[in-house]
């Protein structure tokens, strides 16, 4: 896969944090625009005016979110190369014990690792998100990235936010800022609103403002949190970044009305790992929330 194909040319899909899908079904958020999910559809609206600027239509809630196989526990097979989709992932769940205290703040550190030592077109996305549910329809997640996606990119490191359906659904991302290996990356979802049963969340990259931030606006209750790698793409070991693992830290995550009133959440992250074929695994070291830990590696540890 070349990097010009991500962005159209495989049978005119272009690849998101979620999956191949449509050309047409992936858009980009300008300022001053955001995401509505009023009426059951999904809108891309001039946030002064009220414009409608694309129309996604319906919303579905059938397709199983594309890019995953969250509640999906480790066989201990190992699957043949290429590696691709969910590798790896912590998976926790707000859940009916709570209610009425939906997530309203998520914060996730980590550290952009060294660049793969060979380079052969794959794609490598590490993210912190939030779902509706663990079968998706929808995931907001601020996103590092490796290689060439729908938003650009290259043989670099670079970070943008996005909100993506499931597989042939809509995707929606904002301006893609380079990174550098080295680089603390501190990536935030929180509520912004709530008016009866409908939510408004945001999604950003904490000292990079050429990473557009990302707002939707009147969606379902984000329930389903996770720290994640998802691959396409790679064909063998040195593909994976050019390092032991990557440290997902200081995560914490609180619950209540609002920002300023939630109370940190009791967290017990469930480990997922998909592919072991270098020794990939997710090691919960932490289920602190603040100071909380999740180690991804890529090989054997």
């Amino acid at each position: 896969m070349s990097g010009n194909k991500a962005q159209g040319g495989k049978s005119g899909l272009v690849l998101t944090p979620g999956g191949w899908r449509p050309k047409s079904q992936v858009h980009v958020l300008e300022p001053g625009h955001h995401i509505s999910g009023k009426e059951g559809k999904t809108r891309i609206v001039r946030t002064a005016t009220g414009e409608v600027i694309k129309d996604f239509g319906k919303t579905s809630k059938k397709n199983r979110f594309a890019g995953s196989a969250p509640g999906v526990k480790s066989s201990g097979t190992k699957p043949a190369f290429p590696d691709n989709a969910w590798i790896e992932n912590s998976q926790w769940t707000n859940n009916s014990s709570n209610s009425g205290k939906p997530i309203v703040y998520f914060k996730t550190k980590w550290v952009v690792p060294r660049a793969p030592r060979t380079k052969n077109g794959q794609v490598i996305f590490l993210f912190n998100g939030l779902q509706q549910t663990p079968s998706g329809p929808y995931i907001l997640q601020p996103v590092l990235q490796w290689g060439v996606s729908a938003a650009g990119g290259g043989n670099y490191w670079s970070v943008t936010n996005w909100y993506v359906n499931g597989q042939g659904g809509s995707a929606v991302f904002g301006a893609l800022a380079k990174v550098n290996p080295g680089d603390k990356l501190l990536g935030i979802m929180t509520l912004m609103s709530q008016s009866g049963n409908l939510f408004s969340y945001g999604s950003s990259f904490i000292g990079f403002p050429a990473a557009s931030d990302l707002v939707v606006q009147d969606i379902d209750e984000l329930a389903w949190a996770c720290e994640t790698l998802e691959c396409y793409g790679l064909t063998k070991c040195s593909d994976y970044p050019h390092a032991r693992r990557t440290s997902f830290y200081d995560i914490q995550i609180k619950i209540g009305k609002s920002v300023s009133l939630g109370k940190n959440a009791h967290l017990n992250w469930q480990p997922v790992t998909n592919f072991t074929d270098c020794g990939q695994k997710c090691v919960i070291v932490s289920n602190k929330s603040p100071g909380g830990k999740v180690d991804l590696y890529y090989r054997h540890h």
